[in-house]
Parts: C-alpha cells; sequence; structure tokens
C-alpha cells in the first residue's frame, strides 16, 4: 500500500505488479499499461483497460502471435467491440432505462 501512496503522489512513476491491480485497488491515471498474459476473458479486458486511464493512454499484452492465447485474446477484443457497438445502438434508440 506505501508503493501505491508513492505512485499516487508522483514520488514513483513506474508501478509493476501483478493481476492483484485488476480489481480492488484505487490506481491513479497511468498512460502505459503492458501486460504479460492473456486477459482470461472480456471483463478482465475492460478492467486491465481501466488502468490506462491517462488521456492518450494505452494497453498493450505481449503474447506469442502464433499461440491460441493470442486467438482469444482476438476474441476478448472482438467481444468489446459488440458490446461497445450494442450500447451505441441502445443509446441511439432512447431506451428507457426502467425497461432495462
Amino acid at each position: 500500500i506505501r508503493v501505491i501512496e508513492k505512485f499516487r503522489n508522483g514520488e514513483f512513476n513506474l508501478l509493476a505488479s501483478t493481476s492483484v491491480l485488476e480489481e480492488g485497488l484505487d490506481v491513479p491515471d497511468c498512460n502505459l499499461v503492458i501486460r504479460f498474459q492473456l486477459l482470461s476473458d472480456e471483463i478482465a479486458t475492460v478492467q486491465a483497460q481501466g488502468r490506462a486511464r491517462a488521456c492518450d493512454s494505452m494497453i498493450h499484452t505481449v503474447i506469442q502471435s502464433d499461440s491460441i492465447m493470442n486467438y482469444n485474446h482476438l476474441l476478448n477484443e472482438e467481444k468489446l467491440h459488440i458490446a461497445s457497438q450494442a450500447l451505441l445502438y441502445l443509446s441511439a434508440c432512447n431506451i428507457n432505462n426502467d425497461y432495462l
């Protein structure tokens, strides 16, 4: 927790962590997130992307391009794209939230 406080107040400008930062800990705006493992599903992908909250931030996942992990990563990205498109469609339809 002390390390995160030092990151929050600017004493540290680099934070390396395990997947524990995906949920539960409030971390200030980051401008670069590098993942060294597959995100298990589209929910984990969204949580990891939530760490890259700074303006013009980026998130990268380092995995072997010809592996099943890469296929799963691309599938997660496609699911996120479909969900985003569905939200845009629902927003455009002016659906009353009482029915959702």
